[in-house]
C-alpha cells in the first residue's frame, strides 16, 4: 500500500516539508529563498535525458548532457573531441582557477576573437611533462627553457614565416 500525502489548498512560507524518517530530506521556502536539505546519504539527480538548470524567467544557466559533458550558457554542449566543459556566454568567456590562500590565479580568456591567459600576482606560467618543468614565462617577461635561461632570441610576437605560423625560436 502506498502512502499519500496531502498538501493544504493554503501557501505558506517557512514550512518545511519533510521527508523520511526525522528530517532526512527537506523542502523549506523562507518567503525570498528556496531550499532543498538532504541531510542522509547523497542526493541523486536523475533525469531520462538532460539536467538543465534555469534561472530568472527559464533562462537556461547550466546543462549537464545525458553523456556527462557540461556546459555553462545555453543549449547542449558542442565538444569538437571527447567530453568535458563548455562555456558560452554569447560574448566574451573566461574560466578562472584561484588559490586564494596563496593569492594566484590563472585565467584563460575568449574575447573578441582573441584567447588569453593571464596569470596573477607575479606567478610564472609552466609547461611540464612527464614530472618535471619543461618551459617557463616570468612575470618579467624572461623564458626559461628546462630549467635555465634561455640563450637564443624570441621571435616577435607578429613575426611570420613560410607556413604564416607565429613562433617561438630559443636557442636558435
Amino acid at each position: 500500500r502506498q502512502r499519500q500525502m496531502c498538501i493544504r489548498d493554503s501557501y505558506y512560507d517557512n514550512v518545511r516539508l519533510r521527508i523520511g524518517n526525522g528530517q532526512d530530506l527537506e523542502l523549506f521556502h523562507n518567503g525570498t529563498d528556496s531550499y532543498i536539505d538532504n541531510n542522509t546519504g547523497n542526493l541523486h539527480l536523475d533525469s531520462a535525458s538532460n539536467i538543465i538548470f534555469e534561472t530568472g524567467s527559464s533562462a537556461e544557466r547550466l546543462r549537464i548532457a545525458s553523456n556527462g559533458n557540461v556546459k555553462i550558457g545555453t543549449g547542449a554542449p558542442n565538444l569538437a573531441v571527447g567530453s568535458g566543459l563548455e562555456i558560452d556566454t554569447g560574448g566574451a568567456a573566461s574560466i578562472r582557477l584561484e588559490d586564494s590562500g596563496q593569492g594566484s590565479g590563472f585565467e584563460i580568456q575568449n574575447t573578441g576573437g582573441v584567447i588569453k591567459q593571464r596569470l596573477y600576482n607575479n606567478q610564472p606560467w609552466t609547461i611540464e611533462y612527464g614530472g618535471g618543468e619543461k618551459f617557463r614565462i616570468k612575470s618579467d617577461g624572461q623564458l626559461i627553457h628546462n630549467a635555465e635561461n634561455s640563450s637564443g632570441h624570441v621571435a616577435e610576437f607578429n613575426q611570420t614565416h613560410a607556413s604564416n605560423d607565429a613562433r617561438i625560436l630559443i636557442n636558435s
